[in-house]
């Protein structure tokens, strides 16, 4: 049995979920017992087998969101409820603080994803130490060495520590060292519903590409429209035919300069 990234993404989703729900229930006085068990039976299916291919979830700041949690649990329901209100406040300040965290681990979660099934190929010392990087979300003072995987899983693990916050690069050496320059920066962009990574300097190519495909696709919808109401002639039907060709090929093109980031989440790990 494998598992990749999608299904880890997947799981940290159904636990933001439930910690959601759970916080409803204890601070609000909400009953979401039905939908927090369908929730946490969904999660437990993929958990087993994130567990079972030796997979654990590590996420950048842990270490200040696990603090930040030990003060909220100190924090009366009562008081938490106050600080809602008024939007202000000890309990609100400490929420607002995590809640930042925690988007931004959820926006991240299928980069998350990627680096968990990375590290969980690592040896037990590596794990340790890369654990902890991420759990402060900074390099150590010294070079981070990773040796148990190969030079395209290393660039790949400080890419993906970089789009998390952690910048990062590797040499030949193996080590994770702080970037010297960004000439290999990259920015994310949001596609069919979901942050894509792109190379900066492929960014207005990318963005030409997708109008140019918004803009074919909304004139392909409006011909298809037309042609529920009329016959095309023979001409209409060849300009309509061609116009789906090039909206065919423009697809083709953006899963070319996409190539390599849909390789990532191919990437998988046997349990």
């Amino acid at each position: 049995m494998e598992i990749n990234a999608p299904e880890v993404a997947r799981l940290i989703e159904l636990n933001k979920k439930k910690a959601e729900l759970e916080f409803k229930s204890k601070v609000m006085g909400i009953d979401n017992s039905a939908e927090l068990k369908a929730i946490v039976n969904n999660a437990n299916d993929i958990a087993q087998r994130v567990r079972a291919a030796g997979i654990v979830l590590v996420f950048p700041n842990q270490t200040s969101l696990d603090e930040l949690g030990e003060e909220l649990d100190s924090i009366p329901p009562d008081n938490i409820r106050e600080g809602l209100k008024v939007r202000d406040g000890k309990a609100y300040n400490l929420l607002q603080e995590r809640g930042i965290i925690v988007k931004r681990n959820y926006e991240n979660r299928f980069e998350i994803a990627k680096i968990c099934l990375l590290v969980s190929r690592l040896s037990l010392a590596e794990k340790k130490v890369i654990d902890s990087l991420i759990r402060e979300a900074k390099l150590p003072e010294h070079p981070v060495t990773v040796l148990t995987i190969g030079e395209k899983e290393r660039m790949r693990l400080s890419k993906f520590l970089t789009r998390c916050g952690i910048a990062c690069t590797v040499n030949g050496d193996g080590q994770l060292l702080a970037p010297e320059n960004e000439t290999d920066r990259e920015i994310k962009i949001e596609l069919a519903n979901r942050i894509v990574w792109i190379s900066e300097g492929n960014k207005g190519k990318i963005e030409d590409n997708l109008k140019r495909i918004k803009d074919i696709n909304t004139i392909i919808q409006l011909k298809n429209a037309e042609r529920q109401i009329k016959v095309f002639s023979e001409e209409e039907e060849t300009q309509f035919e061609l116009m789906q060709k090039d909206y065919l090929e423009l697809l083709k093109e953006q899963d070319k300069m996409l190539e390599d980031f849909y390789e990532e989440e191919k990437f998988t790990i046997k349990s």
